[in-house]
């Protein structure tokens, strides 16, 4: 395992992708101010753009150079005069990822539970003139620009090759989160115009709608600018019709008005930005930078060239595609571990036949990155960024698998909910007190059975003074399918110790992740022919408890249990062990395919 880590470590960050400076930390704002350049805040700690701060948190801050994953480009501009030298300049592009809800294109989607949203990227396009006025005053000209992932729950099945998008939350779940995201937009960058490029048609059409419905009831201003509608038959300069789009939930404006009401940072004017546009489309990546560039190069040549009569040579087109392509290129690869799509236009101007061939192939190795590669990457991710402890590759050797954290908040809520339906349909009486209630264990439900012959059945447990209930829940169905009943007066001894069933990966044979407890349990017979006396026997049943439980929970079960069944022994007695559990052929068989592939 720990040369599998050194081997994804090398090659992570032998991409290119990771960019720092030695004389700003680039991961905060840059600024114009006193002269100079600079970073606003630059003795506040790093914040979400920093890609390693979690794995740097224990050294001097001086000792830390802060990195950030995205990319960072420059070209040098000549700017020719009449009758006199030409002027030159550099035009740089910065553009950061957020490491909050960092990951790969269908493991990390849409919004969390805090906000964030998925391939957030801030974008910066700065443009150097030295010595712009007679009095050789400087120019330094920022324009920034944002792109992130629809903020809703949603998801789409990375097994198909165009997945539909779908939600995994009602929209009235999605509205607090909503929320969260754009009051952090508000405070970080005022003003903000969004532009989804979602097709209003087809595959895209219901996640466009719920972002567009939470957007006017929360007073969002929106375009939704179908793109592929507008720009068909690969006629990708209608993008320009962009520029007269109206927005929803503003008095009128257009999104080239709101473009000139929050202007840009200028050092010779003294003006700052006052707003920001929100661009998405469904993966933030080929639509998305696409409109970035479109808008950025607007605002440089309409906004900037015009006002300081900047004329540029023949070589400044093809310079700007190509450094706009290449950030398309370096976010898409971080997300999606392909170029981005559409990278031809970017670069040339023009959408060609050739152009489409190359983003059918790109889409294809989209497609294996998507269903194969990403999951072990996303490991690694959640690792570095402090998300996940160690204990996550061991979750992928076994499982082959990376949760989403909303899967696992998703899940918490509908185990939850099931014991409340669960604990209805019991019918407790009023007079017993309810000690405990837990969900995600494993029992056979049957006495004197160890494992049945498939899996055991999942169970939740209700504790109470009188009766412990083993609850077998059919979440479809909503009721109670199977239960055991045992009364605490019943239970004459409790065992616990290692459970384990099969033998096929290292989490299954984990003695603290597979702890299993064992009810005896005194069983009244009736009468028989040889005896007119009641009879007892005893008999058992056990449980075992998830495998994702903290020890310390598992142990404190255990003596709650114990404390409750008074008249009961508790003894540390192995239920099943390595050595006599069995794995079946097939499932380790099919175990070792799927690392062969996954892992």
């Amino acid at each position: 395992m720990l040369r599998k880590i050194e081997k994804q470590l090398a090659s992570f960050f032998s991409t290119g992708d990771f960019f720092y400076s030695n004389e700003l930390n680039i991961t905060k704002d840059i600024i114009y101010k006193d002269g100079q350049i600079q970073v606003k805040n630059c003795n506040e700690p790093n914040n979400s753009f920093c890609f390693n701060s979690h794995i740097s948190y224990r050294f001097p801050r001086e000792l830390v150079a802060p990195l950030i994953q995205g990319f960072v480009g420059s070209i040098d501009l000549i700017f020719p005069q009449v009758g006199t030298e030409s002027k030159t300049g550099q035009l740089l592009l910065l553009s950061k990822r957020s490491t909050h809800r960092a990951g790969s294109r269908y493991l990390r989607r849409g919004i969390d539970d805090n906000g964030n949203v998925a391939n957030f990227v801030s974008t910066s396009q700065i443009l150097i003139v030295e010595e712009l006025l007679d009095d050789k005053t400087p120019l330094f000209a920022k324009f920034d620009i944002i792109r992130g992932s629809i903020p809703i729950f949603f998801q789409q099945n990375p097994a198909n090759l165009k997945p539909i998008p779908f939600l995994t939350r009602p929209l009235d779940r999605c509205e607090e989160p909503f929320q969260k995201h754009f009051n952090n937009l508000n405070t970080s960058y005022h003003k903000i115009t969004c532009v989804s490029l979602v097709e209003r048609s087809k595959k895209e059409v219901l996640i466009g709608d719920c972002y567009e419905r939470l957007c006017e009831k929360y007073g969002v201003e929106l375009s939704w600018f179908d793109f592929h509608e507008v720009c068909k038959k690969m006629k990708f300069e209608n993008v320009v019709k962009l520029l007269d789009e109206a927005l929803q939930n503003d008095d009128g404006s257009t999104v080239e008005g709101k473009l000139h009401e929050y202007g840009l940072f200028d050092s010779i004017a003294e003006t700052s930005q006052t707003g920001i546009f929100r661009i998405n489309c469904v993966d933030c990546l080929d639509r998305t930078n696409l409109v970035q560039k479109f808008l950025a190069e607007h605002v440089l040549k309409d906004y900037i060239f015009e006002k300081y009569g900047l004329s540029t040579d023949h070589q400044f087109q093809n310079l700007f595609n190509n450094l706009w392509a290449d950030n398309g290129d370096f976010i898409s690869r971080q997300y999606a571990s392909t170029g981005a799509l559409k990278g031809d236009f970017t670069r040339t101007s023009k959408r060609n036949y050739k152009g489409l061939l190359n983003d059918a192939f790109l889409t294809m190795s989209r497609y294996y990155n998507g269903y194969i590669s990403d999951y072990s990457k996303q490991c690694f991710i959640d690792f570095l960024l402090g998300h996940a402890n160690e204990s996550i590759f061991e979750e992928f050797e076994s499982t082959l698998n990376v949760l989403d954290p909303n899967e696992v908040v998703d899940d918490l809520n509908k185990k939850s909910d099931q014991l409340n339906k669960a604990m209805e349909q019991l019918e407790i009486p009023d007079d017993v007190i309810i000690l405990g209630s837990w969900s995600g264990f494993q029992s056979p439900l049957e006495y004197d059975t160890l494992k049945l012959r498939n899996d055991l059945r999942e169970t939740s447990v209700f504790l109470t003074n009188r009766i412990i209930y083993l609850v077998q829940f059919d979440s479809t169905a909503s009721k109670i399918i199977r239960s055991v009943m045992i009364p605490v007066e019943d239970v004459k001894g409790l065992e616990y110790g290692t459970y384990i069933l099969s033998r096929h990966n290292s989490i299954s044979t984990n003695p603290r992740r597979n702890i299993g407890l064992k009810f005896i349990v005194s069983v009244h017979t009736m009468p028989s022919l040889d005896t007119t006396d009641n009879a007892t026997k005893e008999k058992f049943v056990t449980i075992k408890f998830p495998q994702n439980m903290d020890y310390g929970k598992v142990k404190h079960i255990i003596n709650l249990i114990s404390k409750t069944c008074h008249s009961s022994t508790l003894e540390n007695k192995d239920i099943i062990t390595t050595k006599d559990a069995s794995t079946d052929v097939i499932a380790m068989m099919e175990h070792k395919f799927k690392k062969l592939v996954w892992g």
